[in-house]
C-alpha cells in the first residue's frame, strides 16, 4: 500500500492511501470461502455453492468491508509508525465523495484524510506566577444550623393547643360565597411555609377549633402548594379569589432530642462520636472539608483559566469543528460557535494536562482512583449523616461496586488526573492565602459564573 502525507500547514495534513487488489484480495477471498462454508441456497447441499453465487451474493459488501479494515489498520499503523501526535481523529477529505466508487468493477482505491497535529508550544510555570487561595472560614450559624436540624431529625412530633410559627396546622378549607365550593378536610401546612409575617400571625395562637377566614390566594400565594393543599389543579388554585374559612382541627411540632450517646449511635453508627461537643467538632470538620473542596474547585477553576491564556495556543480550528460535529449530530454549527471559546478553551487545557503530564511523568494508578472514589463515597455519607472511618471494611466494599461499571472509573480517573496536574501546577506558583466567609466566598463564585 502506497502512504504520503502532505502538510497543509504546520497545523493540518492529509494522508492519502491507495489501496491496490494485493492489499485485500486474500482477506476478501478468505471470509467468501467461509461465507460459502455456512451459506444456505436452494439447490446446494451445505458447503457446496458454488463460489461464483457466493461472490455475487456477498462480493460487494464483502469487498467494502475489507477494504475499511485494511484502510484503518494502515492509517492509523502509519501515524503510530510516523509518531504524529494528532489531535481528534482523522476525518475523510473534504470535497472526497465515496459514492463515486464503483464497488463491482473497481480494483484499486485512493482515500485521503485530513488530520490536525498537536501544536507545539511552551509553557513556563514558575513562583512568578501568582494565584489566590481561598481559606473559607465555618460560620457559628452553619454548625447551629446542621446541629439543630440534626436534633430536630431525632426528636418527635407532639401535639399541640395553640398554633406557634414553627407549627404544621391541619385545617379544614371551605370556600365561601358557592354552594359547591372547593372543601379540604385536615389539610396540612407548614405556618412557616406562608410568605410573610403578616400571613402567619392570622394563626398565631389559634386553637383547636378556632376559625380563620382569608382571602387564599393572599395567604397562600406559592399557587403548586396551595393546588396540592386543596386537591384541585394548579390552573385552579391560580384563578381562586375567593375568601375561606380555615376551622384549625390539629396542631403539631417538631420537639428537639438531646444528643445522647443512644441518639447519637442512631445518626452516626459507625463513629466514635459518643457527646454533642464531639458531634459539633465532626460537624465542623465535615464542612470545612466541604469548604476546602470548595476553595480547591476554585483555585483549580483559575489555574485552568490562566495557563489556558498564558500558553498561546493555535488551534486547527476548522478541523476541529469539523470532528466535534461529526461525533454529535444534535449539534449544530450556531451551537458550537456560540460556546466557541469553551469548545477551544478545552482543546487547550487537554494539550497543557498531557504536555505536562508526559514530561513530569505525572501519572493515574488504579490505586489512586480506588483511593479517591472511597473518599467521595466517604464525604456522601458523611453529608447522609453516615460518617465511617477509612478502615470501614464497608466503604471498601461499595468502593469496588462502584469501580465495576467502566463509566465511573474512566470519570473518576479523569477527575484524579486534572487534580494530579492541578496540583503539579499549584506547587509551582505562589499562592497567596486570603480567609473569606462563605458568603464573601459565594459572591467569588458568582462572580465567576457571570465572566465565564
Amino acid at each position: 500500500m502506497n502512504i504520503t502525507r502532505t502538510n497543509i500547514d504546520e497545523l493540518n495534513a492529509v494522508i492519502k492511501l491507495q489501496v491496490s487488489k494485493e492489499d485485500y484480495e486474500e482477506r476478501v477471498n478468505a471470509v467468501l470461502k467461509d461465507y460459502r462454508k455456512k451459506a444456505n441456497v436452494n439447490g446446494f447441499r451445505p458447503g457446496k455453492v458454488p463460489m461464483g453465487i457466493v461472490k455475487k451474493m456477498y462480493g460487494v459488501p464483502v469487498l467494502a468491508e475489507e477494504v475499511n479494515k485494511v484502510l484503518n489498520e494502515n492509517l492509523f499503523g502509519y501515524i503510530e509508525k510516523e509518531e504524529i501526535a494528532i489531535m481528534g481523529q482523522p476525518l475523510p477529505h473534504e470535497g472526497d465523495d465515496d459514492s463515486k466508487i464503483d464497488w463491482e468493477k473497481d480494483t484499486e482505491f485512493e482515500f485521503s484524510f485530513d488530520i490536525a497535529v498537536r501544536p507545539e508550544f511552551t509553557l513556563n510555570i514558575s513562583k512568578r506566577d501568582k494565584l489566590v487561595k481561598y481559606d473559607i472560614s465555618v460560620a457559628e450559624d452553619m454548625v447551629n444550623n446542621q446541629l439543630n436540624q440534626t436534633k430536630m431529625q431525632l426528636g418527635e412530633t407532639v401535639e399541640c393547643e395553640k398554633v406557634t410559627k414553627d407549627s404544621l396546622v391541619y385545617g379544614d378549607f371551605t370556600e365561601l360565597g358557592k354552594e359547591e365550593g372547593i372543601v379540604a378536610t385536615d389539610a396540612p401546612f407548614l405556618l412557616s411555609s406562608l410568605e410573610n409575617e403578616d400571613n402567619q400571625n392570622l394563626f398565631v395562637d389559634k386553637a383547636i377549633n378556632d376559625e380563620v377566614e382569608v382571602k387564599i390566594n393572599d395567604v397562600f400565594t406559592n399557587a403548586a402548594d396551595l393546588a396540592s393543599l386543596l386537591g384541585v389543579e394548579k390552573e385552579v388554585a391560580e384563578a381562586l379569589e375567593s375568601n375561606f374559612k380555615i376551622v384549625i382541627k390539629k396542631v403539631t411540632e417538631r420537639k428537639e432530642a438531646e444528643l445522647t450517646e443512644e441518639n447519637l449511635a442512631k445518626i452516626a453508627p459507625n463513629s466514635e462520636i459518643k457527646t454533642e461537643e464531639e458531634y459539633i467538632e465532626y460537624i465542623k470538620n465535615n464542612i470545612k472539608t466541604s469548604l476546602n473542596e470548595e476553595s480547591k474547585f476554585k483555585l483549580y477553576y483559575d489555574i485552568r483559566e490562566k495557563f489556558v491564556k498564558k500558553a498561546d495556543i493555535k488551534l486547527p480550528e476548522a478541523f476541529l469543528k469539523r470532528w466535534i460535529l461529526s461525533m454529535n449530530d444534535k449539534l449544530t454549527s450556531e451551537e458550537y460557535d456560540k460556546n466557541l471559546k469553551n469548545y477551544h478553551d478545552s482543546f487547550k487545557w487537554q494539550l497543557i494536562t498531557a504536555k505536562l503530564a508526559d514530561e513530569n511523568s505525572i501519572e493515574v494508578s488504579k490505586e489512586d482512583v480506588f483511593e479517591y472514589t472511597k473518599q467521595k463515597i466517604k464525604i456522601q455519607l458523611a453529608q447522609y449523616g453516615m460518617p465511617m472511618n477509612d478502615d470501614n471494611p464497608m466503604l471498601d466494599e461499595w468502593t469496588v461496586k462502584q469501580l465495576e461499571d467502566q463509566n465511573t472509573y474512566s470519570e473518576n480517573a479523569n477527575s484524579v488526573g486534572e487534580d494530579k496536574i492541578c496540583q503539579f501546577i499549584a506547587e509551582k506558583i505562589k499562592l497567596e492565602d486570603k480567609e473569606v466567609s462563605s458568603e464573601e466566598f459565594s459572591d467569588i463564585l458568582k462572580e465567576m459564573q457571570e465572566n465565564k
